[in-house]
């Protein structure tokens, strides 16, 4: 009796793991008859059950059927298959990593996260290379060299989707997607693209430090499609060292990208120039414009800089030449057109300043400066008036035009300006 017992014992265990295994082969019948809802109630089942829990195979399908029911949801675009699995995605590719570590001769291997850590991925790539350490070759081929390639495009398509939402939380996700698909991808090829597209995230979600790190890597792999491409890889960079708080890194990195990149860097010109321009760095600045100049000679903007800088030193007549450099090239450039009209009247000033503090017996001499004066007042006004006429709103212009006219002897125009000046006044007052 005890001996029957013992045997009926082991066909009722041998039929509860049949009745699993069915489950599995179930699955397989309604995935052939696209079934897809009764094939994942199947292996459900099948993957929670003690006997079939461990088993490989049913892992593998169990990947399969959440990865179909993925591809209808996003895909054939069928709302009732995402609600069936909301989290597909993310179930298919743990499902098809547990049936690799599953199907490992050797137990010792059965935890290997291959898809976060860079030297359990290196052991994977090993063994895979031996048939030996594998139970089922079939299972394992086929997710290293179909599933991963195809997985990987999904979650780099999620990734993008999150990058390019507004939330940055959804933007920090995407950097993880895209290490998963640039991982899944790695066993036929690195992908460049998608290590770019994670270097962006970072910089989105301002994960500055993988940012920097990821930058780096770009442009020791020549990344880019054309020099234009990767030179804004040297941008990023440089962005990401700044906002990391050094200024140092931020600076070298835009060198570099200028030196190697000298004909078509404008952009890093223009953050190093405008780097030393907002520090006061005077003579970096020049070196720099100037260094600008000689690949684009045809930008206005350089040559008003240049002005600029030689303007706040009181250099004027390097400065006048700067400035009309820049109005060369673009005649109805506004800025340039004002500082010339300021340049002149400042140096007026400035020469009506010293021959007022002459003494009285130097009258020559004072009547004498006083000319001069006038006559740089002169080369002032047409550049004061056309700035009134470009932008008659000014009431800075306004006012220099006022004291131009008055010091030149022209009271008609001076006190047309006036009355705009108490116009403005009024209509101030009145707004408060």
């Amino acid at each position: 009796m005890k001996r029957l017992a013992l045997v009926l014992m082991v066909v009722l265990a041998f039929g509860a793991v049949q009745a699993q295994s069915s489950k599995v082969q179930s699955c397989i019948n309604y995935l052939k008859v696209e079934n897809y809802k009764k094939a994942k109630t199947a292996i459900d089942a099948a993957v929670v059950h003690k006997k079939t829990a461990d088993d490989a195979k049913a892992w593998w399908y169990h990947g399969q059927t959440y990865q179909i029911i993925l591809s209808q949801c996003q895909d054939k675009e069928l709302p009732e298959y995402c609600e069936l699995a909301p989290n597909a995605m993310e179930t298919a590719l743990n499902s098809f990593m547990k049936a690799i570590n599953l199907n490992w001769k050797d137990p010792k291997w059965n935890s290997l996260d291959i898809l976060r850590n860079d030297a359990d991925f290196q052991v994977f790539a090993r063994l895979i290379q031996d048939k030996n350490n594998i139970d089922n070759w079939d299972i394992t081929y086929d997710i290293a060299f179909a599933r991963m390639n195809s997985m990987s495009i999904a979650y780099f398509n999620h990734a993008v989707n999150q990058l390019n939402s507004e939330s940055k939380e959804e933007n920090a996700k995407s950097l993880e997607s895209f290490d998963i698909s640039i991982r899944l991808s790695s066993m036929m090829r690195f992908d460049t693209l998608g290590y770019f597209y994670s270097a962006l995230a970072a910089e989105k979600a301002e994960i500055w430090d993988e940012a920097s790190k990821r930058y780096t890597r770009l442009i020791e792999m020549d990344y880019g499609a054309d020099d234009q491409a990767k030179l804004l890889n040297y941008r990023s960079l440089a962005l990401a060292n700044l906002n990391q708080g050094d200024t140092a890194q931020y600076i070298q990195v835009l060198q570099d990208g200028a030196e190697k990149y000298s004909s078509t860097s404008s952009v890093l010109m223009d953050m190093l120039i405008n780097h030393y321009l907002g520090n006061d760095m005077k003579a970096e600045a020049l070196i720099y414009l100037n260094n600008a100049i000689k690949s684009n000679p045809t930008n206005e903007t350089y040559y008003f800089a240049i002005g600029t800088l030689h303007d706040e030193s009181s250099e004027y007549d390097s400065a006048a030449i700067a400035y009309q450099k820049a109005l060369e090239i673009k005649a109805d450039f506004y800025d340039a057109i004002y500082n010339l009209g300021v340049l002149y009247n400042n140096q007026a000033v400035e020469v009506f300043t010293q021959a007022r503090d002459l003494p009285i017996e130097k009258q020559k001499q004072y009547d004498k400066m006083m000319d001069e004066g006038k006559a740089i007042l002169e080369k002032a006004l047409p550049y004061m008036e056309k700035a009134y006429e470009m932008n008659p709103e000014d009431i800075n212009t306004v006012i220099s035009l006022k004291g131009i006219y008055y010091t030149l002897g022209n009271y008609d125009k001076s006190n047309e300006m006036k009355a705009l000046i108490e116009a403005y006044e009024a209509k101030a007052k009145e707004g408060q």
